[in-house]
């Protein structure tokens, strides 16, 4: 699983044989937070191992970040209460994994790299006709777990 605990958090799920998606969505809300008990319940119903998530970028704003590290404090009690392995990741790994450039605007180039590696996933949210780019984040953190977790042999067992 993918998981970005940006402000715009989502999570991926993706079949370790087929790389496929098989769930994907936004971290649940409650008023501004994440509602943690919404997320263990979710994260209960799926079968998960081993998480990979994004760690903080020293490029956020510091309101960014402080929302960051809040978010991935919560995240990181919820896969430690359920029992799910979790690995952390820099952006700087996991966008260089999925090709990006350097320099150019990263939200646009996850949307454009999830479309290709994804080509019949649709990203946009309920709400509106925009890609949602934490959930594109999250799909691409996915495949780097993969590629990550299958060559690694002390985490090729949970994927």
């Amino acid at each position: 699983m993918g998981l970005d605990p940006g402000i715009n958090g989502a999570f991926v799920l993706l079949d370790s044989a087929t790389r496929q998606i098989i769930t994907k969505d936004i971290l649940p809300r409650l008023n501004n937070d994440l509602d943690v008990r919404e997320i263990v319940k979710t994260f209960k119903t799926l079968s998960v191992t081993l998480c990979f998530t994004e760690q903080l970028f020293l490029a956020h704003s510091f309101p960014g970040a402080l929302q960051f590290g809040t978010n991935y404090g919560r995240l990181l009690a919820c896969l430690e209460v359920l029992n799910i392995a979790y690995y952390p990741v820099s952006p700087l790994t996991w966008q260089k994994h999925s090709g990006f450039i350097r320099g150019e605007n990263t939200k646009k180039q996850s949307v454009l790299k999830a479309k290709e590696a994804f080509p019949n996933e649709l990203w946009c949210t309920n709400k509106g006709k925009v890609a949602y780019d934490g959930l594109t984040d999250a799909a691409l953190i996915s495949l780097y777990g993969l590629d990550f977790a299958s060559k690694n042999d002390d985490l090729k067992n949970l994927i």
